[in-house]
């Protein structure tokens, strides 16, 4: 074999390898899957994703009523007067059941996949009182007990009610979302997934 001869041989060769690093590197040589198989779903939907954002909020709720002390007698200096004020402390969580999601929350093409998850809602809202509660009368003598346990629990839902309006406007769901993607993205990136897009409906 003479030098050029030898040469040609070289860049023959050379063309070769860069031509299969291409191919390998672009997925070219590699099976591509078309489906989901059970392995992928059920990575996805063992991650459950129940909690993912969680926020506190501090309240002071109050609530003022007045009753005749006797209906019979509605005189103005027969009203009886109450007023209730609780502090509370509320946590917000938000994140995704995964209960119940169908097979077909992906799609795959190659090394390539789409993930549908469903949005993020709040999943749990834990209100506890914190600080002193005060329970003020005016009045003639009243038994407020009926009134007091009704007025209490009704402070409790509006603390409750406020603290998810506030997560909301302030992004629980949005910071539940990127969390959620990046559980995902991590779960597929190590089954061999190198392009992984995460949308939410």
């Amino acid at each position: 074999m003479n030098g050029r001869t030898a040469s040609i041989a070289v860049i023959a060769a050379s063309a070769a390898v860069l031509a299969f690093v291409v191919l390998d590197r672009t997925g070219a040589l590699r099976p591509e899957r078309t489906e989901a198989g059970p392995e992928y779903i059920e990575a996805v939907r063992g991650l459950y994703l129940l909690e993912l954002a969680e926020m506190e909020f501090g309240f002071m709720e109050s609530k003022t009523v007045k009753r005749d002390w006797w209906n019979r007698i509605p005189f103005d200096e027969l009203v009886c007067e109450l007023e209730v004020g609780v502090y509370y402390t509320v946590r917000v969580t938000a994140g995704i059941d995964m209960a119940g999601v169908p097979d077909d929350i992906l799609r795959i093409e190659g090394r390539r996949v789409c993930v549908s998850l469903p949005a993020p809602e709040i999943v749990n809202t834990v209100v506890r009182e914190s600080g002193s509660t005060w329970i003020r009368t005016g009045g003639p003598p009243r038994n407020w007990d009926a009134e007091v346990a009704a007025i209490r629990a009704s402070l409790e839902a509006d603390a409750a009610a406020e603290a998810e309006e506030d997560a909301i406007e302030a992004g629980i769901i949005q910071t539940a979302e990127s969390v959620a993607a990046a559980h995902v993205t991590r779960a597929l990136e190590s089954m061999g997934m190198e392009e992984i897009h995460v949308s939410f409906e």
